[in-house]
């Protein structure tokens, strides 16, 4: 019995691939398929629900201020802070320059933040006190561990505008003052002074009564 020949490597595959022939537009959109980059899966943690210590992994606690809302955690008295409050609460001299150290990767990869959980970046919290914090670059978060809050300066607020005065008292002010104001211009030759009918009109543009 005469046994059949095995085929040459690769005749095989060639008639099958013979037998499965591609029309030009599909071995176009194959070859097309073969030279495009591979997607990469990139995945954007999402939002934690509760905002997590970045040291001791307990939820925080909220702490609404008078400014705004910070977090807490109530075992290791660190504080999250948003840097928009930071801006409000503290002088830009103490604020400007850690965001600035963040965001030009002045400093080194820290603990995950309290929000979004990606790494956080460490930077000196200034030139003197060698207290380092940590600023989430995502979110704008600013952890600060116990303690590390004291170097910074507090904006001062503004002083109060003084009350204003009653009608009647800005009244007789005014009119003093346009009352010096002829005087003034008058002068010593009594012969040139202006009429009556001026300072009048002063007054009416003021919105006084001249009596």
């Amino acid at each position: 019995m005469a046994l059949a020949e095995p085929a040459p490597p690769g005749k095989a595959e060639l008639t099958n691939a013979e037998s499965v022939a591609l029309t030009p537009d599909q071995s176009n959109a194959s070859l097309a398929r073969t030279l495009q980059p591979a997607r990469l899966s990139l995945q954007v943690p999402a939002m934690e629900a509760e905002l997590l210590c970045p040291a001791c992994r307990i939820p925080l606690s909220e702490m609404r201020t008078g400014t705004g809302i910070i977090w807490r955690c109530e075992k290791c008295d660190g504080r999250a802070v948003g840097l928009q409050l930071l801006r409000r609460t503290f002088t830009p001299e103490s604020i400007n320059p850690l965001w600035l150290h963040a965001i030009h990767n002045e400093g080194s990869i820290a603990r995950p933040c309290p929000s979004c959980g990606n790494p956080m970046f460490e930077v000196a919290l200034d030139s003197s006190s060698g207290i380092r914090i940590e600023v989430c670059r995502i979110c704008e978060f600013v952890w600060f561990d116990a303690g590390e809050t004291q170097p910074l300066q507090v904006r001062l607020s503004p002083k109060p505008l003084p009350p204003p005065l009653p009608q009647e008292a800005g009244e007789a002010i005014a009119l003093a003052k346009v009352q010096q104001l002829a005087e003034q211009a008058r002068g010593p030759d009594f012969d040139s002074a202006p009429p009556d009918e001026l300072w009048k009109s002063i007054a009416a543009f003021l919105g006084l009564r001249s009596g």
